[in-house]
């Protein structure tokens, strides 16, 4: 594992810190059997070659051995691996001018991801989907056969937002996955934002609901990804959505205003005036979605 490393000559690429001279150290500790010292080399990871969602030239020469550890069995913590990977693919996620090299890469190494897509561990599966949707379109036929078989609610949201980033999520689809219990409804609003298309009003209160529960997590970019959708949700669905997100706010008063804030762009929300926020989004004017 990580052959080649002792190679490349770090001192020529700028890290964080300057050279970047303590590569080798901190992919070694990632790769480490010892859980302990493995949390120290993600820490060294974030610190020199990702630092505040900054990246480095050092970060572009990583990518490959990123990699490399992300598809090894016996590696701690894959799933994190995966999703630092398609992170870094994210310009929400990944800033500085080395960013677009660093995208680079991670679509270059692509084809080495497809295996994790079938990994019994079904945290790696989902964070394989993750990677692959960011790494761009060459990846749909394989997340669409692993949609046809995949049975876990959880990494079948995940597929679902990686088919629909890359367009390849139909009506047909969507309003399948939309009837599908189990599966996470905000997931499905947020496939439904990404594809472009309208939001069955029959699916509003479910949608609702999800969000102020609050208990969907996802490495996708959901402000983004409401944003560009807003312009397909009809007035008369916006106004449900507001009221039924306004009378979820004793389950969690937060949810509310953020989901308002992301699906209403421009609508600044606090917990305390929820409902009159709600009131203002619903019966404003919508505005194209980009």
């Amino acid at each position: 594992m990580l052959e080649g490393l002792d190679e490349v000559d770090w001192s020529m690429y700028r890290g964080a810190y300057g050279p970047c001279t303590e590569a080798p150290d901190i992919l070694r500790a990632m790769a480490s059997p010892d859980p302990e010292a493995a949390r120290q080399g993600h820490f060294g990871f974030a610190s020199s070659f990702w630092n505040q969602e900054t990246v480095y030239p050092v970060t572009v020469q990583v990518v490959p051995f990123l990699i490399e550890l992300a598809t090894a069995d016996g590696v701690h913590e894959r799933d994190q691996l995966l999703q630092m990977l398609g992170a870094l693919t994210d310009p929400e996620q990944c800033d500085g001018p080395d960013a677009p090299a660093v995208r680079q890469a991670v679509v270059a190494g692509s084809v080495a991801l497809l295996p994790q897509a079938d990994d019994p561990d079904p945290s790696v599966r989902a964070a394989a989907a993750y990677v692959l949707g960011r790494c761009g379109g060459h990846t749909v036929g394989a997340l669409r056969r692993r949609w046809d078989t995949e049975t876990d609610p959880e990494v079948r949201a995940e597929l679902l937002l990686a088919i629909a980033h890359n367009g390849g999520a139909s009506g047909e689809l969507l309003w399948a996955a939309a009837a599908e219990a189990g599966l996470e409804p905000a997931a499905v609003a947020l496939a439904y934002a990404k594809a472009g298309l309208p939001l069955p009003p029959a699916t509003v209160a479910a949608v609702a609901g999800s969000f102020a529960a609050g208990s969907w997590h996802t490495p996708w970019s959901v402000r983004g990804g409401l944003a560009r959708g807003h312009g397909t949700v009809r007035r008369g669905v916006r106004r449900r959505a507001c009221r039924r997100l306004a009378a979820h706010r004793t389950a969690w008063a937060s949810a509310p205003g953020t989901c308002l804030a992301h699906s209403v762009p421009g609508e600044p929300v606090c917990a305390g005036g929820v409902d009159a926020a709600a009131a203002r989004a619903a019966d404003g004017p919508g505005r194209r979605g980009r």
